[in-house]
């Protein structure tokens, strides 16, 4: 990336930046180790169709640095953490080199969501917040997509690699929710067996290495009858684990 002697000091510190962890990267060799199955990344989340340039299941990284896509797929658009782009087809040959590479650079992992969505999330945290399903009804939906990005419009999360699933993201709000629905499960709906499925979605998909252990007793707990005690407090001691969710 050139400079033409037209930018901002910011423009520049960003060049300087890029320019440091691209020589770093080339010092050191872009394959990453294969023994890493996860990488931390920050999730940057937007109300707005994907773009053209990659299909629906590919990662789309977001940086202020070039970065690598499969088959060459990376190219320039609106700045929002950077004006460069990079499709990652989550089941090539190469996944895992340009998601090693594209972190280096900054990249940030987006997601899109609908204001569909953001309606079914907002009426699940009204209800948490004392808010019935009208009053969140009764909301313009410029307010309720402020409220989401405001909650939610930066997270962290993992890129994690399974053997079902290939590379795939996991927020960790969203897993967050996903246990305490299974809690609710319990506790509330009283469907032990339920939860169990839930729980073994969660685990086939992935926890953080933080919470692994909590989480796999949970389900050891709620296998042998215990799920109101011993099942429920492993949930509750996962989430614990897991921590804040925001970026």
């Amino acid at each position: 990336m050139g400079l033409t002697g037209n930018e901002t000091i910011a423009d520049r510190l960003a060049h300087d930046q890029c320019e440091e962890a691209i020589a770093l990267v080339n010092a050191k060799g872009i394959k990453p180790k294969p023994v890493n199955k996860r990488y931390q990344v920050i999730i940057r989340r937007w109300v707005e169709h994907p773009p053209k340039e990659a299909r629906e299941d590919h990662m789309i990284f977001n940086a202020p640095c070039e970065m690598y896509g499969s088959g060459g797929n990376q190219w320039t658009g609106d700045c929002r953490g950077g004006v460069f782009y990079a499709a990652v087809d989550p089941r090539d040959a190469e996944t895992q080199r340009w998601i090693d590479y594209n972190i280096r650079m900054a990249g940030e992992v987006m997601e899109f969501v609908t204001a569909g969505e953001i309606k079914e999330w907002a009426r699940r945290e009204g209800g948490e917040n004392g808010y019935s399903r009208e009053d969140v009804d009764t909301e313009t939906e410029d307010n309720l997509r402020t409220w989401f990005l405001n909650k939610r419009g930066r997270v962290k999360g993992e890129i994690l690699y399974s053997a079902a699933m290939g590379w795939h993201v996991v927020a960790l709000d969203t897993l967050r929710d996903s246990l305490t629905e299974i809690i609710n499960t319990i506790e509330e709906q009283c469907l032990p067996a339920k939860a169990l499925k839930q729980l073994n979605l969660v685990i086939s998909a992935g926890v953080p290495e933080r919470a692994a252990t909590n989480v796999t007793k949970a389900r050891r707990e709620i296998e042998a009858e215990h799920a109101y005690t011993a099942g429920v407090h492993f949930l509750k001691e996962a989430l614990q684990d897991i921590g804040d969710y925001k970026a």
